[in-house]
Parts: structure tokens; sequence; C-alpha cells
């Protein structure tokens, strides 16, 4: 069963704007079902750059999501980026920005939480 999951919002841990840390912080948590990784999140569930690398599927490419040369996207996380109309993600070659402009040339990396039965 895909669980219910509390989605906190916390300023990005590599700066942000007064407008975000005084006003943003903490007032939008939600619980969702399907969600996207925060920075936090991304650190720890993967070992390293090589890990977080993924390629998008035909359907994104065809809906404009671009496809690099390695084969890899960029995707995005819900950490908000350096200043309020920046978002943060990985780049196609699995590393952090703080620097995206715009969701447009940025796909998406959804994520959920399973419950397993109890044996």
């Amino acid at each position: 069963m895909i669980s219910v999951t509390k989605i906190r919002h916390k300023p990005n841990p590599h700066g942000c704007s007064v407008f975000e840390m005084y006003y943003i912080m903490g007032k939008f948590d939600t619980e969702d079902r399907v969600f996207l990784l925060s920075y936090d999140e991304a650190s720890k569930l993967f070992k390293d750059d090589g890990d977080r690398t993924a390629g998008p599927t035909d359907y994104a490419v065809s809906q404009g999501c671009p496809r690099y040369s390695s084969g890899n996207y960029v995707w995005a996380l819900r950490t908000r980026g350096m200043d309020t109309p920046l978002v943060s993600g990985v780049f196609s070659t699995g590393s952090f920005d703080f620097y995206i402009w715009s969701y447009q040339y940025t796909g998406i990396r959804p994520a959920v939480w399973i419950e397993l039965p109890e044996k």
C-alpha cells in the first residue's frame, strides 16, 4: 500500500531568501501519497551522483523533457532554489543544482513510500 507521507517544507540548506525564511517555511506542509524528493532526501537515499542520474521516458521526451547526450535528464526537487523564483534539482550528471530557473526544461521523478505487510 502506498503510504500517506507528511511533506515538510524546509529552506534550502545552501541558502534561501529572507522571504522564504520568514514567510514560507513550514506554512505549506502537506500530506501526500506521491511527491518530489527534497534535497535532504535525495542526499540520503542516493549514495552518489551516479545513483541520482536518470533518463526520461519516451513519453516525457514526447512532452518536451530534454534528453541529454548521456541519455539522462535534469529532474526537479521540491526544495526551493537559492532565491524565490528558483527551484533545486539534479543535473543530468547526478550533481545537485540550486539555480534552476524553470520547470519547463526539467523532468520530475515522483516518489512514494510503500508499506509492506507484516509477515
